[in-house]
């Protein structure tokens, strides 16, 4: 179950991390629409998404470089558990 769940988890992130090289290279408006779409099925929308302060390019930076890391952690995380699940059946 453990290593579903993270494997799950680590899809979620790729998905962030292939989304990124599309997204950096939009415009602020067209950035802003495909945040609102991809956060529509969210209960709670913030307004990080639907009003940009000046600076909005480095935050967007950090924002799409950060789930980067993440998916490097979430492949880190399901090869290490898949790694010690195979350890233990030994």
């Amino acid at each position: 179950m453990a290593l579903l769940l993270t494997a799950i988890s680590m899809a979620l992130g790729f998905a962030h991390l292939l989304a990124m090289g599309n997204k950096l290279p939009m415009p602020r408006d067209a950035y802003s629409t495909v945040q609102q779409i991809y956060w529509a099925g969210r209960f709670l929308q913030t307004q990080n998404w639907t009003s940009m302060p000046e600076r909005w390019e480095e935050l967007r930076r950090q924002w799409e470089y950060s789930h980067a890391v993440a998916a490097g952690f979430y492949f880190a995380a399901l090869t290490l558990l898949t790694l010690s699940l195979l350890a233990k059946q030994d």
